[in-house]
């Protein structure tokens, strides 16, 4: 009985009330991202208030390997011919439980991801957060990762992790 509602756990509904602290915290725009087969869907979005942003909108679709997000997905779910990185670059993906991309997907945007995991450890989503490149120095880097680390575990013990 237990499995059965810890596989039922809407990871929207647990992480909103996360991305809106890590918004008010970080002053960045904040993306919850679902894989579904080729393709990643953007299912839950809290935009920054501030001038230069990188606006994605919820339901917006991408290829499931492309952009920060993309690589936590290819690191957790990907056939490495399907991917642009290496195994060597997924192994490190995973040991160090985050991704930071600078002009990836969009030339003047940086992103970091982490991994959601569900019930099982099983890669459930990917929440990011997104901004103009030069709000990512190295510093910046530091303080943003501290926080995403640390609640992207919260959410993951949420859902039924035991990491």
């Amino acid at each position: 009985m237990a499995k059965s509602f810890l596989t039922s756990l809407d990871v929207r509904a647990i992480a909103q009330p996360y991305m809106v602290a890590i918004r008010d915290q970080l002053q960045q725009s904040v993306n919850l991202f679902l894989a579904q087969g080729d393709y990643r869907i953007c299912i839950e979005r809290v935009a920054a208030d501030k001038p230069l942003r990188n606006d994605i909108k919820i339901g917006t679709v991408y290829p499931i390997f492309k952009g920060a997000a993309g690589k936590i997905f290819g690191a957790y779910l990907g056939d490495f011919k399907d991917t642009d990185m290496s195994a060597g670059e997924s192994a490190q993906i995973r040991h160090d439980g985050y991704v930071v991309t600078r002009g990836n997907r969009v030339p003047d945007a940086a992103s970091i991801a982490v991994p959601i995991f569900s019930f099982g450890n099983k890669l459930e989503a990917v929440m990011t957060i997104s901004g103009p490149i030069g709000d990512y120095t190295e510093e910046r880097v530091k303080e943003y990762l501290s926080v995403m680390m640390v609640l992207g575990q919260t959410i993951s013990k949420q859902m039924g992790a035991t990491l």
